[in-house]
């Protein structure tokens, strides 16, 4: 189990927004929260039924403006508007399953690699294979039982495909 805590984050960037530090009521720091690390493990805070927690957070204006850098008007009170900039999101208790955490891991990276592999490459196509046959063995209304079969085999585990290098 563990709490997700979303402080208006943009799924765009892994920074450059807002982030947070969830803390004890003793004031000891438990972690960071980030865009791409939004959640704070319920062991950490104790044990029992009772959750108390605090989390200090800071938003950051997005100041590369498309990674342009560009002026903004949020430097003067002036010019920066009334409307929110920021909001808070979800906080929530949720549960951790592992297999289904490990199979979402598994589809972006497969993913991620089979569109960066030339088209004219097997690889490529084994993958898309593979992730059709993953979705094959998917039950979307028992993802948990039936995540383990779809991770099974993983193209990353495959060998690779002989290569000729040649050097000058």
């Amino acid at each position: 189990m563990e709490i997700i805590v979303d402080l208006g984050f943009s799924s765009d960037l892994p920074g450059f927004q807002c982030e947070g530090i969830a803390w004890r009521p003793d004031g000891t720091i438990i972690k960071a929260i980030s865009p791409r690390n939004q959640y704070v493990p319920l062991k950490l805070l104790g044990s029992g039924m009772a959750v108390d927690f605090y989390v200090e957070a800071a938003a950051n204006p997005d100041l590369s403006q498309g990674w342009t850098f560009a002026a903004t008007p949020y430097g003067d009170k002036a010019t920066s508007g009334d409307e929110p900039k920021y909001r808070l999101g979800r906080i929530v208790i949720a549960e951790l399953h592992q297999t289904v955490w490990e199979l979402q891991q598994d589809v972006w990276t497969l993913s991620g690699l089979m569109h960066e592999l030339p088209m004219e490459l097997p690889r490529r196509h084994e993958i898309l294979r593979a992730l059709e046959r993953m979705l094959d063995v998917m039950d979307p209304d028992d993802v948990p039982g039936t995540a383990a079969a779809g991770r099974r085999p993983s193209p990353v585990s495959w060998p690779g495909r002989p290569t000729r290098q040649r050097t000058t």
